[in-house]
């Protein structure tokens, strides 16, 4: 049975699953998953393993899936919403489309309009050459990120459509995830 707290358990919570007999407990707080398995019935040996650490995002927009990878193994698999207009690499400002191609998550965003953001480095060289000799705006501000402000409870709902202006969207229990797993300077390859 898992507990997603931020690092609290509530003697309920952990009498509830040994009551139902369970061996393991494990809760997700800010700086590692704790395990909690209990011998006879209120010893505990408690585990502190930091979450992995992602190496590379993949995105197939087709399968609206973000994977996280580490050494080449899936260490998860998100479900996601797109742009308005999910089909298509993004080309310019206000497509609603989400772009396709190699691009890097170049920094982190706490205070976003939307639950935390990661900036995916959209546009790239060759996006802005393209732009520049149409005379169009690329767009930017690209972002993979949670839900609208005070709105996360609607996600059984939001994720069920494409409604981002070109961004990433997730719930905001999979961003927190997402968050932590990522650093700075982590390569995303989105597929169409």
């Amino acid at each position: 049975m898992d507990f997603n707290h931020d690092g609290v358990i509530s003697p309920f919570e952990v009498f509830y699953a040994l009551d139902v007999g369970e061996r393991k407990v494990s809760i997700v707080n800010s700086d590692c998953i704790e395990y909690f398995s209990y011998k006879d019935g209120l010893t505990f040996d408690i585990e502190c393993t930091p979450p992995p650490k992602a190496d590379l995002v993949v995105v197939h927009k087709s399968l609206r899936a973000l994977t996280l990878f580490k050494d080449g193994k899936v260490l998860k698999v998100y479900h996601i919403a797109l742009g308005s207009h999910p089909k298509g690499h993004k080309r310019q400002e206000g497509d609603g489309k989400t772009p396709e191609g190699n691009y890097t998550l170049d920094y982190k965003k706490p205070d976003s309009a939307f639950y935390k953001a990661i900036h995916i480095s959209y546009p790239n060289e060759a996006d802005k050459d393209y732009a520049q000799k149409r005379g169009i705006e690329p767009g930017g501000l690209i972002m993979i990120h949670g839900q609208k402000n005070y709105l996360g409870w609607l996600s059984f709902i939001t994720q069920r459509f494409d409604w981002t202006s070109g961004c990433i969207a997730v719930t905001n229990e999979d961003m927190d995830e997402i968050y932590k797993s990522v650093e700075i300077g982590t390569k995303i390859v989105i597929y169409p």
